[in-house]
């Protein structure tokens, strides 16, 4: 426990409530949110991430902002609040929030004793270590650092937003290689380490899941790539400390930064695609008795079936957890009686509106919703 406690204002950045601490992250609400609606996102650190147990105050805030498509905005609504750093921000339109906190630098001194449990703390490389071991008992430890945090919100349908893999330009930052939203238990997450926009080879990146204790670390490759297995659904908080000699040759200078992101269970392989579903439920009512139901098979980005006259075609995207968005939707043009027409064009509109699905007790679940209202198409497959 004391390795955990000792980066005393090393891991925790001008706390309010604790001069003990760990790395310091930044958790968003909702990882998914539609335009306009507001998300809380919590800065804070502790000993058990995702637990917020120790605020950063604001005036130790340098740089709030988030970037949105080609823009930029500063982040203005900060307040502290008991065990977190609070900032709340509605976003304007579709696409990826990468949102980012940059502290103050900061001083710290440690003791010898204190520097070995910190160096294993932070996983230091053998270069680190051996500098420190010339100047273990000759120099005082003093160090000037700094903190990073960020991450990321799907607003909307951010399904072709990329951004997430663009550099902030960031003194040290980890960056996705693929969709943060997309992250699924059982498969591997790589992500990029950078500094200035540079890649960082050579240094240890670390993985911490949600209700764990053991951290994973990997080393970064000569293109500052470290890939992960995630063995888990839940939120994690992926991290790194570039620390290095000063100029003076005897203090020293370090970059820390975090990344906050959610890793969802996987459903099984037919349970989206390949699988035809029969549509049973629309809006809470059975069909009627006899009617030929509507079906839906989605593969490879496409979807289609029987609407309940005609065939129709048409794309189909993931666009985060959870998240689907269906492209237009065109059908064949055979005339049938008008209850089959009715329920047909209600199908193909609600089907053209579905934002969410999920599945329950083996049912696949859509959501849908527009000016009109919102409502469910529940199938059996």
């Amino acid at each position: 426990m004391r390795a955990r406690n000792l980066a005393a204002g090393l891991l925790g950045a001008a706390l309010a409530a604790s001069a003990f601490a760990h790395e310091t992250w930044m958790m968003p609400s909702t990882f998914s949110a539609k335009v306009g609606e507001e998300v809380r996102f919590d800065v804070s650190s502790g000993l058990a991430f995702p637990r917020l147990e120790n605020p950063v105050k604001v005036e130790r805030i340098a740089t709030a902002a988030y970037r949105l498509g080609p823009d930029v905005v500063a982040l203005k609504n900060l307040t502290t609040a008991g065990t977190s750093l609070v900032v709340r921000q509605a976003f304007p339109k579709d696409g990826v929030a990468t949102v980012r906190v940059d502290a103050k630098p900061k001083d710290i001194e440690l003791k010898d004793d204190e520097v070995a449990e910190y160096l294993d703390e932070i996983d230091a490389t053998a270069e680190i270590r051996s500098i420190w071991a010339g100047q273990k008992g000759r120099i005082p430890w003093k160090e000037t650092y700094t903190k990073h945090a960020k991450t990321f919100v799907a607003i909307g349908d951010a399904a072709e937003d990329r951004s997430s893999a663009n550099s902030l330009g960031a003194a040290l930052e980890l960056i996705p290689t693929a969709s943060p939203f997309t992250i699924e238990a059982g498969k591997d997450l790589t992500v990029v380490l950078q500094a200035n926009s540079k890649p960082v080879p050579n240094l240890p990146v670390g993985l911490l899941m949600e209700g764990a204790s053991d951290r994973v670390f990997r080393t970064t490759d000569a293109e500052g790539r470290a890939t992960f297995p995630i063995a888990k659904a839940g939120r994690a908080m992926l991290f790194a400390v570039d620390l290095r000699l000063a100029s003076d040759g005897r203090s020293w200078r370090s970059e820390f930064c975090t990344m906050t992101v959610e890793a969802h269970v996987a459903p099984p392989p037919s349970a989206i695609g390949g699988v035809e579903w029969t549509l049973a439920v629309l809006d809470g009512q059975p069909l009627a008795p006899g009617v030929k139901a509507p079906t839906l098979t989605m593969t490879d980005g496409r979807a289609g079936g029987f609407g309940g006259c005609n065939r129709y075609s048409g794309s189909v995207t993931k666009t985060g957890p959870g998240k689907l968005a269906f492209g237009a939707l065109v059908s064949t043009r055979m005339a049938c009686p008008d209850a089959l027409m009715s329920l047909e064009d209600g199908f193909l509109n609600k089907l053209g509106h579905v934002t969410d699905y999920a599945f329950q007790d083996g049912w696949l679940v859509l959501s849908w919703q527009d000016g009109s209202g919102r409502g469910d198409l529940l199938f059996r497959n």
